[in-house]
């Protein structure tokens, strides 16, 4: 008897010693659980199976058009009844089997990026279950029984395609966590308002057009984003039953609140009552002025309204004495308010793309500043304040009509940028003492100084030069015009038949008609060098086809008449001549034949030697093939492009 007890003993210690809590799997490329899983099921608390993408399978198989992942899992999974963490997020599962019902200690679900249709309805039955996370998953619409579950704390339903959200919402009472980001709600339940600890509430990216009333009644919300909507107004008050409500105004714990990228043309002022606000971003809207609310806003420390059509900032904003970040770029500032010089935390200012023409001096009290971005603006001068910016370190003057920099500037021991052009190479430039033409005092200027107009910085004239150019290129275009319609490409084939020639005004000419159309192969890269350095052109057109500048086109029987020969060059009293076959004479290079004179041996008419246009007949204006210059003369020296003999 003692020997059995011995022996079970041993068992019990062996098994003690292998017992795994936490298996992990995830990036494993997984086609199904592993068998270790269920040899543990009785100690195993958490396991992780995400991202299990077989990718090695499939480049073995072949098979490029399909992803080997985890679709099913197998029932003995569920006999893990000590399983507090499960996460099967980044696969392709399917369906989740009833089976996770009998998960009675789970806690934590997360199976995100899935193919799930529906949840089941036995999810209810996990009693414990505090975390859920099913984005990104087709759902469409939740089912009622994830709202039973009274013990769920956190919900994530992002890009999910909700179109509604069910009324038993209100059923979760531990609820402090709702995100439907990325969905398609346009209307909140009224039972949210019953969630008394929800405290993040994340409605970005959906259809709403109007703010939700509901809003106003969660008093103890602290974290509200509306981003990436259509809301034109956020309301003061909204009309219960039997009175008006506060509605923004009644969340007097909120924190952080984002209503960017939406449509708001103006604030309520009820907003001043969210004395607790610390995150306020408002880019990207519609505003042209501000209310008088930021005075009481006395927790507040990032304020973005960038991105607006802004002409003026409330002089209430010093009041916020805790702002760290202000951003107020892309708006049309002209000023701004000299109780900025209140805020002594701020850190971050950003006053970008606006049209500001100077800087208040009460800035250089802003003595935590470490960066200030004024690019792209209309200032002409910078205030010696700014010297007791002592934590300065990013100074962005780019963009603006700078003539100097003031001296107190060298004073900023800890500056590591220094930008006052957008073709500098280096964060910092050397600055050199001058004396200022205008008041005599001395001040700092480098070769970057004094800043040209942004016009003229980004390649655009002024306007005196953009009118002529204007004009040139006006002329320019109606040459090219001219050109082009002069010249009319044809085809045709070889075919006797008459075909139409579109762009001709008379296409039924006998002139135009008929034209042949010759193939020629396309160039060796070899040839095209030999022909931009000797001017040889690699293949010659054929004789039949004689392009002209004025668009005009020779009937194939003159052309067959025309005889061609190759020049044959001489050089007589250091000239350059030419000697054509069928011609008794000798013709300077720089004249142009006849083509009619080339086969009867009459005159000729001297013509200047045009390179990109050829020999031109001065009555016929045809255009014949262009004679390149020789290599060589008759006496076998080497003749460069200019017709000179090297040897000499």
């Amino acid at each position: 008897m003692p020997r059995f007890t011995w022996i079970f003993s041993f068992c019990l210690s062996r098994d003690d010693s292998d017992a795994q809590s936490e298996l992990d799997y995830e990036n494993c490329k997984l086609a199904s659980v592993p068998d270790e899983v269920f040899l543990h099921e009785r100690t195993l608390e958490r396991l992780y199976l995400s991202s299990n993408l077989n990718i090695a399978y499939f480049i073995n198989k072949g098979i490029l058009n399909c992803f080997l992942q985890l679709e099913d899992l197998p029932r003995p999974l569920f006999h893990c009844q000590g399983l507090r963490y499960l996460n099967l997020s980044d696969n392709d599962l399917q369906s989740i089997p009833p089976a996770i019902a009998s998960l009675l200690a789970l806690e934590t679900l997360d199976v995100s990026k899935n193919c799930l249709a529906e949840l089941p309805e036995n999810i209810k039955g996990c009693k414990q279950l505090r975390v859920l996370n099913a984005s990104l998953n087709p759902l469409c619409s939740l089912p009622d029984s994830v709202t039973q579950i009274a013990s769920l704390e956190e919900l994530y339903l992002n890009d999910t395609l909700l179109e509604y959200l069910p009324c038993e919402v209100g059923r979760m009472s531990r609820l402090r966590v709702l995100e439907v980001r990325d969905n398609h709600l346009a209307v909140l339940p009224k039972s949210l308002g019953r969630l008394p600890v929800l405290f993040r509430l994340d409605l970005g990216q959906n259809d709403f057009t109007e703010f939700p009333d509901v809003i106003g009644e969660m008093k103890n919300i602290r974290e509200l984003w509306c981003d990436s909507n259509r809301l034109r107004k956020i309301p003061s008050v909204c009309q219960s039953k039997f009175s008006f409500l506060a509605v923004i105004g009644n969340c007097s714990h909120l924190q952080l609140f984002d209503v960017s990228e939406n449509n708001l043309e103006e604030l309520c002022w009820e907003l001043s009552q969210c004395s607790a606000l610390e995150t306020l971003t408002l880019s990207r809207n519609d505003l042209e002025s501000l209310p008088e609310i930021f005075g009481p806003m006395k927790n507040l420390k990032s304020l973005k309204l960038d991105e607006n059509l802004l002409r003026s900032i409330s002089s209430s904003v010093g009041g916020a004495s805790g702002i760290e970040e202000l951003h107020l770029a892309h708006n049309k500032l002209t000023s701004l308010p000299s109780s900025v010089g209140l805020l002594r935390k701020l850190h971050t200012l950003f006053l970008d793309d606006n049209q500001l023409q100077d800087l208040p001096f009460e800035l250089g009290s802003c003595m935590n500043l470490r960066v200030l971005s004024v690019r792209g603006n209309q200032i002409g001068y910078v205030p010696a304040e700014l010297g007791h910016l002592h934590r300065l370190r990013i100074l962005t003057l780019t963009e603006n009509k700078i003539k100097f920099l003031p001296c107190a500037l060298s004073q900023l021991r800890e500056l590591q940028a220094l930008w006052l052009s957008s073709n500098q190479r280096k964060p910092l430039v050397p600055l050199v003492s001058a004396n200022d033409e205008e008041t005599g005092q001395k001040v700092l200027t480098c070769v970057l100084l004094p800043q040209i107009s942004p016009a003229q910085d980004n390649g655009i004239e002024p306007p005196e030069q953009a009118a002529t150019l204007r004009r040139r290129r006006s002329r320019a275009g109606n040459r090219s015009k001219e050109r082009i319609d002069g010249s009319v490409v044809k085809f045709a084939s070889t075919d006797p038949a008459p075909m139409a020639v579109v762009g001709l005004p008379n296409a039924n000419d006998d002139q135009n008609a008929f034209c042949h159309l010759n193939r020629i192969p396309t160039p060796l890269p070899r040839d095209m060098k030999a022909w931009a350095r000797n001017r040889v052109p690699p293949h010659p057109p054929p004789p039949d086809i004689v392009p002209t500048s004025s668009g005009s086109q020779v009937r194939p029987d003159i052309h067959a008449e025309t005889k061609f020969s190759p020049p044959v060059y001489r050089r007589s009293k250091g000239r350059r001549e030419m000697k054509l076959e069928g011609d008794g004479g000798v013709l300077p290079v720089g004249t142009s034949p006849c083509a009619n004179t080339m086969a009867e041996g009459s005159q000729h008419h001297s013509r200047r030697f045009v390179p990109s246009r050829g020999y031109v007949h001065k009555e016929s204006c045809h255009r014949i093939h262009e004679i390149p210059p020789p290599l060589f003369d008759s006496d076998d020296n080497e003749v460069d492009s200019t017709g000179s003999c090297k040897g000499e």
